[in-house]
């Protein structure tokens, strides 16, 4: 905020700013609200303007943001959900709280489920075990019968 005095009298500016409402949910079911941590970066240079977090209603209101546009971008997701690195695009105007990614449009999260590489490993050396095991029991009544052999010969 800017003061200046002329005379007898001070005129004051003010930076234009206005506000911005949004949501995060779940995927599949947008009644299940998420918790996530974003940050608000200035579009012209991608400067950081302030990190945010969602309420445990999966909303977050910032009042104060000067006119222009901008964008969010997640970076700690919701226990359990993947990373969304999407930049989400809004404009903020002149003393107006700027409803978007709400509803139908809110940011919506995707569940981890997990990999195939986090699978236990099974089945692979199961074969290799039991031609092992064939092998071993083979040799052994080979064996057997060998020395039976020798001490009938005797």
């Amino acid at each position: 905020m800017n003061t200046v005095y002329v005379g007898s009298n001070a005129l004051t500016n003010s930076k234009a700013i206005g506000g911005l409402l949004f949501e995060k949910v779940d995927e599949k079911d947008s009644a299940i609200k998420l918790g996530a941590t974003f940050e608000i970066h200035k579009k012209s240079d991608d400067s950081l303007v302030r990190t945010v977090t969602t309420g445990t209603d999966g909303k977050c209101e910032v009042t104060d943001l000067e006119v222009g546009d901008y964008y969010l971008v997640e970076t700690v997701a919701p226990s359990g959900y993947k990373l969304d690195s999407t930049h989400h695009d809004f404009t903020i105007t002149q003393d107006k709280t700027n409803t978007v990614y709400v509803g139908s449009n809110a940011i919506k999260n995707t569940k981890n489920i997990g990999s195939i590489s986090n699978l236990p490993n099974t089945g692979s050396n199961s074969i290799a075990i039991g031609l092992f095991m064939l092998l071993l029991g083979a040799g052994s009544i080979v064996m057997v019968i060998n020395r039976k052999r020798k001490l009938k010969e005797k």
